[in-house]
């Protein structure tokens, strides 16, 4: 298992970090109230983000775009009785 507190592997995550600010900045483009959540830079690298359905196909085209993924929304189970 690799030292992730290494000074290579700050290295490598600041290189992921900027990879991930630059999609995003290049999203806002096309949306500018782009809000993100969890980013993803250990196993994969990813972010997710709300975005229109409108636009998902012009960030697909974005060359540093691997997949755009929709998620489902799910309703949790009503716990009112156990």
């Amino acid at each position: 298992l690799a030292d992730l507190e290494s000074e290579e592997a700050e290295t490598e995550i600041s290189k992921i970090e900027q990879a991930q600010k630059k999609v995003q900045d290049k999203i806002r483009k096309l949306y500018p109230d782009l809000e993100t959540g969890y980013s993803y830079s250990l196993l994969i690298n990813g972010f997710s983000c709300c975005i229109p359905e409108n636009i998902i196909n012009e960030v697909r085209r974005i060359p540093e775009v691997k997949s755009v993924v929709r998620s489902r929304k799910r309703k949790a189970p009503d716990m009112t009785f156990a």
